[in-house]
């Protein structure tokens, strides 16, 4: 080998050396780089699932009331179900009587959302009590309103589509539950504001669905008692204690009525 070529050759192993420890040396600062983003990563997801262990998030403490048990109970109910809005209604009376209103009205937005059939009445139902409740007397009696023409409404178009289908259906045959408790909560309302005539009408069309509330009746025969009209409210007792005899209510109305 010519003196020449042995002079280059260590030259050239040693550049070689030199880029391979360079480039080792690259991939260890990327390597070091990365360990230390996961480790960090890794460090907040546990900060963050430690904390919510704590919480009660991930893991929450077991229900200590009965009242408890029952908002859980609707929380399950409505997560199986989010269109029902029974169950809505069951969840939002449920954080009222925690008193947790603000939870109660994010509910309430969300049911209105998500409950597209009839059983927006059952959710109307708890909107009027919860604006009640927040002393917002004359926006509940407007919801209240606009909910009975609403319930109305989907009730006649079922009877239509019964008929249509060749069943013989009368209204009586629909539930009316939930529509029943609205005219009572619309009375309710009229009654604080002195208007007894409306307060006793809401009662009676609640009547017309079923004939034999006894709570109907007597909610009805005190405002008998309030306007002076002792004779209907004593009818109105008498008439609900037919049904339910024993019905406190009634029974102290009936006293009443008679002094």
């Amino acid at each position: 080998m010519a003196p020449e070529e042995m002079q280059h050759e260590p030259e050239e192993l040693q550049e070689e050396e030199t880029e391979y420890i360079e480039e080792q040396s690259s991939r260890d600062r990327v390597s070091t780089i990365l360990t230390v983003a996961i480790f960090v990563v890794v460090l907040g997801v546990l900060t963050v699932v430690g904390y919510a262990v704590v919480a009660g998030w991930l893991n929450p403490p077991a229900p200590r009331t009965v009242g408890e048990a029952t908002l859980v109970a609707a929380q399950a109910a409505v997560a199986a179900n989010p269109s029902d809005g029974g169950a809505w209604q069951a969840y939002i009376t449920s954080l009222m009587a925690a008193n947790q209103n603000a939870k109660a009205a994010q509910a309430i937005a969300m049911a209105q959302k998500a409950v597209k059939d009839e059983s927006i009445t059952s959710v109307n139902v708890a909107v009027v009590q919860y604006l009640a409740s927040q002393g917002k007397f004359d926006q509940a009696l407007q919801t209240a309103n606009a909910a009975i023409t609403k319930d109305l409404a989907f009730r006649q178009a079922e009877l239509k589509n019964l008929r249509a289908n060749g069943v013989l259906a009368a209204e009586s045959m629909i539930p009316a539950d939930h529509l029943i408790k609205l005219y009572v909560l619309k009375s309710q309302l009229l009654d604080r504001q002195k208007k007894y005539d409306d307060a006793v009408a809401s009662l009676t069309a609640a009547l017309q669905y079923d004939q034999q509330a006894s709570d109907v009746m007597t909610s009805r025969g005190y405002i008998y008692l309030e306007m002076g009209r002792k004779a209907d409210a004593k009818k109105d007792f008498q008439n609900a204690l037919k049904f339910i005899p024993d019905y406190a209510p009634a029974l102290s109305g009936l006293k009443k009525a008679g002094e």
